[in-house]
C-alpha cells in the first residue's frame, strides 16, 4: 500500500485530466481510499474513472464515504467504473459491514445527471438491502448500466430498489445485472421483468441468477416471454443454473431456440 500511496501522491500535481483508470491487486485500506479523494479533489475535468481493486483491501464505511464525497464532486463524469473484487471489502468482525460506505457511493454515482454509462461490481460484500436504497435515484440518462452484486445478501427489497431505478432510463440499450447466490425469489425477478419490457431502446440483456434457490418456474416463464416479445432486445445472456429448474421451466426455455436471433441468445441451465 505504501508503493501506491506515494505513486498516487506523486501524481497531485497532475490536473484537468479526462480519463483516470487505475487497477490494483494490493492488500489496501481506508488509507488508500483518502489519498485517491485528495488526487479526485484537483480533477473537476474528469469525465471517465475506472477503478479497480482486486482483492485484499479491507474498506470501512469511513473510507467508503469519504471517497463517494469526492466521487459526487465530480460534476463532468459521464463514464464510471468501480470495482471492489473478491475479498476487498471483507472487513474485521468488529467492524460493521460497509452498508453505509456502499450506499454513499453508488447514490454520488447513480445520481450524478452527466452519467451515461454505469459500471458497479461489489461481489461477495455481505452487505444488506439498505445499501442499495439510492438506487431509485438511477440518472435518466444512463444508457449502459452493468451491476454485480453476486454472492451479497440481496433479497427482493434490494433488487426490487434497482427495479425502480430501471424505470426511469428510457434511453438504456444495454443492462448486465450479476446477481447470482442472492435471496431473491420470483416476486422480484417477475416485476424485473416487467419492468424490462418498457424499455423502449434495451438491446442487449445479460442476467446472472446462477444459484438463487428461491427463483424457479414463474421467473423463468417471464423471462422466456420478454424474449419472445421484445423486438428491440438483440443479445441475451441468461444463466439459470442451480435455480428451481422444473422440466416445465426447461421446456419453456427451449421456446427460445425457434427465435430468428438464436444465434445471439446464450442460455445456461
Amino acid at each position: 500500500e505504501e508503493d501506491i500511496v506515494y505513486f498516487i501522491n506523486a501524481l497531485s500535481p497532475v490536473s484537468q485530466l479526462s480519463d483516470l483508470s487505475l487497477v490494483f491487486n494490493a492488500h489496501l485500506t481506508d488509507n488508500f481510499l483518502f489519498v485517491i479523494t485528495a488526487f479526485l479533489s484537483n480533477q473537476n475535468s474528469l469525465s471517465r474513472l475506472s477503478l479497480r481493486v482486486k482483492s485484499g483491501a479491507r474498506f470501512t464505511n469511513a473510507g467508503l464515504i469519504v471517497f463517494a464525497d469526492s466521487v459526487r464532486r465530480l460534476i463532468n463524469l459521464s463514464q464510471a467504473e468501480i470495482e471492489f473484487w473478491e475479498n476487498t471489502m471483507m472487513v474485521p468482525s468488529r467492524i460493521p459491514t460497509p452498508n453505509e460506505g456502499v450506499m454513499n457511493l453508488s447514490d454520488a454515482l447513480v445520481t450524478n445527471p452527466s452519467l451515461t454509462s454505469l459500471q458497479l461490481h461489489f461481489p461477495t460484500v455481505k452487505y444488506n438491502d439498505q445499501a442499495l436504497a439510492r438506487m431509485p435515484g438511477l440518472s435518466p440518462r444512463i444508457a449502459l448500466l452493468d451491476l454485480d452484486f453476486t454472492d451479497s445478501n440481496m433479497t427482493d427489497l434490494g433488487l426490487g430498489f434497482i427495479t425502480e431505478g430501471l424505470q426511469r432510463l428510457t434511453t438504456l440499450t444495454t443492462l448486465k445485472l450479476f446477481i447470482s447466490t442472492t435471496k431473491i425469489t420470483d416476486v422480484s425477478v417477475s416485476r424485473l421483468c416487467t419492468v424490462l419490457s418498457a424499455l423502449p431502446k434495451l438491446s442487449l440483456l445479460h442476467l446472472e441468477l446462477q444459484g438463487c434457490r428461491s427463483v424457479g418456474e414463474r421467473s423463468i416463464d417471464k423471462i422466456v416471454g420478454l424474449i419472445k416479445s421484445k423486438k428491440t432486445l438483440l443479445h441475451v445472456t441468461l444463466n439459470v443454473k442451480g435455480t428451481q429448474m422444473t422440466s416445465k421451466a426447461k421446456d419453456s426455455l427451449s421456446q427460445l431456440k425457434s427465435l430468428k436471433n438464436s444465434a445471439n441468445i446464450k442460455v445456461t441451465v
